[in-house]
């Protein structure tokens, strides 16, 4: 059935229910696309990082360099084979390059459009620094999803999905640092311990179940950069990144209604 209504002229008049979200998911696209294209600033060429190499690995073809996080593998697959990829093409890249290539590449990809304001730009800003099959993974790992939840296109099945998950598993994984975060959102008394007075307190509001979400995966997303072999090199800007993607996304969700979970939350 076509969404929404008829006018009298036989013109359909679209659902404001659905302009309403259409808006939405452009608004969290551009203000993911914001955070990420702060975080890698413009042009660099650093001879270390392979992503700067036409070729994906270090000292392999051209160091062609990057801006705003593309990387010169990326940029060739996005040009083919009617455009040379310079160094010079590199540093003019348009910023409307850089939100096509997000858009396709990788917002889609990782099913940003249907993912909870906070997770979208925890798993897109994630996905863009480590690739999208790794963030997506990590995502429903460290949360207890199964792949399937992503297959609806509205969202319906994760939604259901994440207020299904039992409380106490999400909170295992968070840091002691994370639980008086959270602590402190839940008005408690401060300690670190996530005991039978956090959960109980938790369980009273719902509208948090997504910023426990927030903190799951982002500890997860530390632990996966501790465990690269260059973490030695480039692990002090990681985890700041990461800090900062855990801050702006627990900024986005304040902004948003609380999701409706229904009956089935606990």
């Amino acid at each position: 059935m076509p969404t929404g209504s008829s006018s009298s002229n036989g013109r359909a008049i679209p659902d404001r229910d659905h302009q309403s979200r259409g808006q939405a998911m452009i608004s969290e696209f551009a203000a993911c696309t914001a955070f990420t294209q702060a975080e890698e600033g413009g042009y660099v060429s650093d001879p270390r990082d392979s992503g700067n190499w036409t070729s994906g690995q270090t000292g392999v073809g051209a160091l062609i360099g990057s801006n705003m996080g593309v990387g010169a593998p990326a940029l060739e697959r996005w040009f083919g084979a009617s455009t040379k990829v310079t160094a010079a093409l590199m540093r003019a890249l348009p910023l409307a390059t850089y939100e096509a290539i997000a858009l396709d590449e990788y917002w889609q990809p990782m099913h940003c459009p249907i993912l909870p304001s906070g997770l979208d730009l925890m798993v897109f800003d994630f996905g863009w620094n480590r690739g999208c099959l790794t963030s997506v993974n990590i995502f429903l790992r460290s949360l207890c999803l199964q792949p399937s939840c992503l297959d609806a296109a509205d969202g319906a099945a994760l939604a259901a999905a994440l207020v299904a998950v039992p409380l106490p598993i999400w909170l295992r994984g968070i840091s002691l640092a994370d639980v008086t975060t959270l602590q402190a959102m839940l008005g408690l008394h401060v300690d670190g311990i996530a005991g039978p007075l956090t959960l109980a307190a938790l369980q009273n509001r719902p509208d948090l179940r997504i910023h426990l979400a927030v903190l799951v995966l982002a500890s997860a997303q530390i632990l996966s950069y501790r465990q690269l072999s260059n973490f030695a090199t480039y692990g002090a800007g990681w985890l700041a990144r990461s800090s900062r993607r855990r801050i702006s996304a627990l900024a986005l969700l304040a902004t948003q209604q609380p999701m409706n979970c229904g009956s089935i939350l606990l």
